[in-house]
């Protein structure tokens, strides 16, 4: 493939980082000519990104950063020129919203993700525009407050809603408490992506707003990555960008189950060479129904750096979120790790949607759920409506690590 050839020769020839590693293990471009030869190059890890960053940048005229959210620790900058940013970023994006969620001319979008450093809102805004649609840029709560949004959706009646699971979640609240019907405003589809999506979480959310959910998938660190067509069996991969393999027991394949580790072909300003997203999916490069012939990945909802080790069980706050949201009273919820006498353990914190009579049951089949996907016993607190802090924010942080740590 050309352009995997092209990729490595620019990343030994103009990126700091690169050059250094392909000497130091006797590597040279020439060794490079298809995706199963960039094997030969070692998985790159976030925490070598963070840590050399500015020895990523691969071209002169950088005219954008961004950065991750920070949720998951130290932030992660990212380096654009504008011809990776309008041909690479937004192209990408405008591609998938085009070919899997099927956004068009015709369509009027409520975007609600962030607009700033966070790049989810302009990547977003920008790739819907180039469809034709017309974009109605809210940002979340925080930036034009509720009302505000409420105000815009009223007024525009939008065809699609562009958010987070949790901020699809709490916008339908809203809604419902202003006394207006979430599913009279006739949004047809909504694109869901920033935070794992859950069937349960998937299944509310539709009901909520009489919406087909499309499921898509990316990171600062690439943008748009993957998304769902109208067959909804994975998430498609876009491929003409993003070289796809899966990571498993010290090897790597096309197909299978494992981490995912992706390439960016044709960004030459930060150029990342088989990059570990740790989110752990299923590939396969079966043909979709859908007529498509993309790869695809299904995200099996964990990631390999957010396993929790309770009492020797393996957890992740995922499948606490699907066994909270399999019960129809439970909203909102808070997961937090703490120290005891006996070892670390998880408390839950969950409200219900509306106030209840019977919250010792919901409590029983909260814990009982919980421990049927975890293995592990929760205790698990029931609130009233409201009393969990809603950040106005695009990602809300649902765990927290209270652990106590030796100096």
């Amino acid at each position: 493939m050309e352009a995997i050839k092209t990729l490595v020769r620019h990343a030994y020839e103009n990126v700091p980082y690169y050059r250094k590693l392909f000497r130091s293990i006797d590597l040279r471009p020439a060794d490079i000519s298809s995706a199963n030869d960039l094997r030969k190059i070692p998985i790159l890890t976030k925490e070598v990104v963070q840590k050399n960053y500015r020895d990523f940048i691969g071209t002169k005229n950088i005219a954008r950063v961004h950065r991750t959210t920070g949720t998951s620790g130290k932030p992660l900058y990212i380096f654009y020129d504008m011809r990776d940013f309008d041909g690479y970023l937004i192209a990408k994006a405008s591609a998938l919203l085009k070919k899997f969620v099927g956004i068009t001319k015709n369509d009027r979008i409520v975007n609600t993700f962030a607009y700033g450093l966070v790049q989810a809102g302009l990547e977003y805004d920008l790739a819907a525009s180039k469809t034709g649609a017309m974009v109605i840029p809210t940002g979340t709560g925080l930036m034009a407050g509720h009302g505000k949004t409420l105000d815009a959706i009223v007024e525009f009646r939008p065809t699609a809603l562009f958010a987070t699971p949790s901020y699809a979640l709490r916008l339908g609240e809203i809604v419902e408490d202003s006394k207006l019907s979430s599913r009279k405003m006739k949004i047809e589809r909504a694109m869901i992506t920033g935070e794992p999506l859950t069937e349960a979480a998937r299944e509310r959310i539709e009901e909520i707003w009489g919406a087909e959910v499309y499921n898509v998938w990316g990171m600062t660190e690439i943008g748009a990555g993957a998304g769902e067509c109208s067959e909804h069996s994975g998430l498609h991969v876009m491929s003409d960008y993003i070289i796809p393999e899966v990571f498993r027991d010290g090897a790597t394949c096309q197909d299978g189950e494992g981490e995912l580790i992706v390439t960016t072909v044709g960004r030459y300003s930060m150029p990342l060479i088989r990059y570990n997203t740790r989110d752990i999916v299923k590939l396969s490069t079966k043909k979709c129904a859908c007529g498509s012939g993309y790869p695809r990945v299904t995200f099996c909802g964990v990631r390999s750096d957010n396993m929790l080790k309770i009492k020797g069980s393996p957890v992740y706050p995922v499948q606490i979120e699907q066994a909270l949201y399999e019960i129809p009273q439970i909203g909102d919820y808070r997961i937090v790790l703490k120290s005891g006498k006996y070892g670390d353990y998880i408390a839950v914190e969950a409200e219900t949607r509306k106030e209840v009579s019977d919250i010792k049951k919901i409590k029983t089949d909260a814990e009982d759920g919980v421990a049927k996907k975890c293995g592990v016993k929760v205790n698990v607190k029931i609130l009233k409506p409201g009393s969990l802090k809603k950040p106005d924010e695009w990602k809300t942080q649902k765990f927290f690590d209270l652990r106590r740590r030796s100096v």
